[in-house]
């Protein structure tokens, strides 16, 4: 969709020209951010996380949060050594999506046949990310490049709660952007009534990628925006990704890169287990190198569920210390490249090999985005790359492809699903789901050239398309 953000290997793609820095580290932050109401000298540990879950009065509200923290670390800090729990992975009653089966069987969706899109304006100027929108009680949170919205139960904004250190602007066609101090992907963990997100800065005073922790009450009942300067107490750590979801009950987890590896980690940074999802080996890049595939995390009902760059598995992260198989992607006979030998060396051809380009899973279907070859501009150009939509229908058994689609030019793309408004057709596909049902994000200039018999929407404004 045009004018679009999206936060992938820490940097901002097309058609975003990002000034921005690429190296990537871990921090993490246990945070406890008070309201203006001086607390008791002296306060114990558990008395302030006492106090920190008690909700937030009115007369305790103010225009930007005071900040104290639990704990504080310096910036070599190292977490506790060890690893607390024993891994456990339940494979009973994984389905199978069969997606050579799929690649077989080419139909075509009546429009709507997916679902019937409704259009919520949401009142929001911003631009899009793909990030998840994120359910809080009876809120909905949206998160753009700019900051972070809360929505009521109709998707239309309240107002902004967080704002990144961000500048944006447009040249031309081109929107660029600058972020010295941004937050990534925001989760909700329910058990400390606490939003926590992975966060990035470079400047003089530190460097690198964080996890930072926001109450959820003071951010709610606060006056005012909050900003980065209202961040404190960072702890360092490595490999986090910047531009994922990461929130597990009180601490976080992490996909190790060029790995088979899952860590969870707890509120200072302690590994609590470790993962092991396959027997592949290790592919950690020497030289300058690329990649066919990433790792998709994904939300479904607000729990987290994930895919390992080049393995067939879909878990779901049920606590701590135990992964559920939930999907099983079958490829048949069809060739599919290891992490090593894609990386190991750039002369290795992809031609013929299928990899995973995105996952989406709502209620009723699952569908993937593949490629045959390697997917990048220049194979697109040059038409050496072929690509698909496949879908499995959980609710029939039902698994088939999308009939290829092609650009005005003849390059090929990825087929979109088809739908009608007011009776004007259009496509796309769906960011992720809320409360089981896929939803689309446009920018209302976008979405006027292709539905003009809209209510009053401006050009600059994010609207929302849920399809039920």
């Amino acid at each position: 969709m045009a004018q679009e953000l999206q936060f992938v290997n820490a940097e901002l793609i097309k058609p975003i020209n990002m000034k921005t820095y690429t190296s990537i580290f871990l921090i993490l932050l246990p945070l406890v951010l008070e309201s203006c109401g001086q607390r008791r000298p002296g306060m114990s540990r558990e008395e302030a996380v006492a106090e920190l879950e008690k909700p937030v009065s009115a007369k305790d509200t103010c225009p930007r949060p005071v900040s104290s923290v639990l704990d504080t670390f310096a910036t070599d800090y190292c977490p506790p050594a060890g690893i607390r729990h024993q891994p456990k992975i339940i494979r009973n009653g994984i389905r199978t999506f069969s997606v050579a089966n799929a690649l077989r069987h080419i139909r075509e969706l009546k429009p709507n046949e997916i679902g019937v899109p409704t259009v919520y304006p949401t009142g929001i100027k911003d631009f899009q990310t793909h990030v998840p929108l994120v359910k809080v009680e009876n809120y909905w949170l949206l998160q753009g490049a700019i900051g972070l919205y809360l929505l009521n139960k109709d998707f239309r904004m309240e107002r902004q709660l967080f704002r990144n250190d961000m500048e944006i602007h447009q040249e031309g066609a081109t929107v660029v952007g600058h972020a010295r101090r941004i937050m990534g992907p925001v989760g909700y963990d329910a058990s400390l009534r606490m939003l926590r997100a992975p966060y990035r800065e470079y400047t003089k005073r530190r460097s690198g990628v964080y996890v930072v922790n926001l109450p959820w009450d003071s951010l709610l009942q606060s006056s005012e925006t909050w900003t980065t300067d209202d961040l404190v107490g960072f702890l360092p750590a490595k490999g986090q990704s910047f531009n994922t979801p990461c929130v597990l009950e009180k601490g976080h987890f992490r996909l190790e890169p060029f790995s088979s590896r899952l860590y969870t980690l707890g509120m200072k940074g302690d590994t609590l287990c470790r993962f092991i999802v396959n027997g592949a080996e290790d592919y950690p890049p020497a030289a300058t190198y690329r990649t066919a595939e990433k790792s998709q995390i994904y939300l479904y009902r607000n729990k987290p569920r994930f895919r390992m760059a080049y393995d067939n598995t879909i878990y779901e992260i049920e606590n701590d210390s135990t992964l559920k198989a939930i999907w099983k992607l079958d490829f048949g006979s069809l060739k599919q490249p290891s992490g090593k030998y894609v990386v190991e060396n750039m002369s290795n051809s992809l031609d013929g090999y299928w990899s995973v380009q995105a996952v989406l899973e709502t209620d009723r279907y699952l569908m993937l985005r593949l490629a045959e070859g390697y997917d990048c501009p220049a194979a697109r150009q040059n038409n050496q790359v072929r690509l698909y939509t496949v879908i499995q229908d959980k609710q029939t058994g039902e698994s088939f492809s999308l009939p290829s689609a092609q650009v005005q030019e003849g390059h090929p793309v990825f087929p979109n699903l088809p739908f009608e408004h007011k009776g004007h057709l259009f496509s796309g596909f769906p960011y992720g789901q809320t409360d089981g049902q896929p939803y689309l994000i446009y920018n209302g200039k976008q979405l006027k050239a292709e539905v003009p018999d809209l209510p009053e929407i401006a050009d600059d404004e994010l609207v929302l398309l849920r399809i039920n």
